[in-house]
């Protein structure tokens, strides 16, 4: 038989542990430049994201989803800029991406 917690008794749980995945990411964040602080007067639980010069004020579960997007990026960049020859092909691979495909006419060229 499966025992299935009730609302009132998960929640307490689920908060603490949102925190502190909220808490061990905002360490990882930091390093690409990312700032998140718990807003402590507001009356609810709050997250201010600091990132790439705008501050976005949100709730625990989206400053989770936030965080894990912004990771997923800095993963996915760091990557890439692994994966590529050298800095000068990528910088000459973007030039002819932007010869081959003219993004206001929205045509081939």
């Amino acid at each position: 038989m499966n025992f299935v917690p009730d609302a009132a008794m998960c929640e307490p749980i689920l908060n603490a542990w949102l925190r502190k995945q909220i808490e061990l990411l905002s360490d990882q964040a930091l390093h690409a430049g990312t700032e998140i602080r718990p807003m402590t007067q507001l009356p609810h639980p709050t997250y201010s994201i600091a990132f790439n010069g705008e501050v976005v004020c949100c709730s625990p579960e989206k400053a989770y989803a936030t965080l894990h997007f912004l990771q997923a990026l800095q993963e996915r960049s760091q990557r890439d800029f692994a994966n590529s020859q050298t800095c000068r092909q990528v910088f000459f691979d973007s030039i002819q991406i932007k010869q081959t495909f003219d993004l206001t006419e929205k045509k081939y060229l």
